[in-house]
């Protein structure tokens, strides 16, 4: 095809311009339990009830963490895959 008729691919642009926040989101998903496990480890409650709350946390933090790494990376797959031009009556090249 020729040149041309190559414009920038808007939908590759907007996925870079989202990685950085969903990088900082990521992050944030990894900390989310940080409070509950410093308040925990400090002897803020200890009772069979209390390890049972922990060990569930424990394991959200885990899936959270582990779903937002899995969506981060997605999003750069994409972003790499994504040509840098496409045909001007592509879907992609629409603004948003």
């Amino acid at each position: 095809m020729p040149e041309d008729d190559q414009v920038p691919n808007r939908y590759r642009e907007r996925l870079g311009r989202a990685l950085p926040r969903a990088h900082r989101q990521a992050e944030l998903v990894g900390r989310a339990f940080a409070r509950v496990d410093r308040a925990m480890a400090a002897g803020a409650w200890d009772s069979p009830l209390a390890q049972t709350f922990y060990d569930g946390c424990v394991e959200a933090q885990h899936s959270a963490t582990v779903s937002a790494g899995g969506c981060v990376h997605d999003m750069e797959l994409r972003h790499r895959r994504e040509p840098a031009l496409v045909p001007r009556d592509d879907r992609r090249a629409r603004p948003s």
